[in-house]
């Protein structure tokens, strides 16, 4: 498995995950970051969720 740096964009993500503390979609993560961080895409955070649920950080939900 590689080895991923704790970008600022993973840290956002993470946080705002934790944050809002209720099986948030990744649309309603995106929306908490861009807030605040306006310039960042939906790619980033699809992708940082990716990585954050294969490294065990956060349990991916698969809703019907």
């Amino acid at each position: 498995m590689r080895n991923h740096r704790n970008t600022i964009q993973r840290s956002l993500v993470y946080e705002a995950v934790h944050r809002l503390q209720n099986h948030a979609t990744a649309e309603e993560i995106y929306d908490e970051i861009v807030k605040e961080h306006p310039t960042i895409s939906r790619g980033t955070v699809y992708r940082n969720l990716n990585r954050l649920a294969e490294e065990g950080e956060i349990r991916r939900m698969e809703i019907p």
